[in-house]
């Protein structure tokens, strides 16, 4: 009898079906040998057990094998489904006030 194992499990080395843990996943049932496949960059699952990833959210990034996102740094942004965040945070414009009776060229 050749044990099968269900999408988002990978079949051990003792011939046991095993959950996929967090940040990787299993898409075929029937599987009979081998691991789970590691979450591409921009791309998450937090639970065990999983068949496929999610893409991050906007404004968040993650590696490869994530099974969360992290917030992009303030000031920069991201569309869904990235590996890193683009912009930096932009300085605050210096504003020069001037007293009454003068101006600044």
């Amino acid at each position: 009898v050749i044990l099968t194992c269900d999408a988002g499990e990978y079949k051990a080395g003792d011939g046991s079906c095993l959950s996929c843990p967090s940040g990787q996943y299993q898409p075929d049932s029937g599987y009979t040998e081998g691991n789970c496949d590691l979450c591409s960059a921009g791309q998450y699952t937090a639970n065990t057990g999983s068949s496929s990833c999610t893409d991050c959210p906007a404004n968040t990034y993650s590696g490869d094998g994530s099974g969360s996102c992290t917030d992009c740094p303030e000031g920069s942004s991201s569309p869904s489904g990235s590996a890193s965040c683009d912009g930096a945070p932009t300085p605050s414009p210096i504003v020069l006030v001037c007293d009454a009776g003068e101006y600044k060229p």
